[in-house]
């Protein structure tokens, strides 16, 4: 059975590969995988890093462990 997903909203903080941080609006600093299945491609999620735009963030199981996955990254409307 898959996990439900779950949004958070932040800044990302570091990008390295498929993984990336992203600290929240709430404080908390998350470590999530990008899915290879993703509709975003990495060199996107670079621009939004260099630009230090808010992004919302789609991801399933447990952020900082290897089952935090990133589903969907949207910027964030109506800042």
């Amino acid at each position: 059975m898959s996990s439900p997903l779950q949004a958070v909203t932040g800044l990302l903080l570091a990008i390295q590969e498929e993984r990336f941080t992203l600290v929240a609006d709430d404080g908390r600093v998350l470590l999530l995988t990008l899915s290879n299945r993703a509709p975003i491609r990495l060199s996107t999620l670079k621009r939004f890093h260099d630009a230090n735009t808010r992004v919302r963030v789609f991801y399933s199981g447990e952020p900082n462990l290897v089952s935090g996955v990133a589903h969907s990254i949207q910027l964030e409307r109506g800042q």
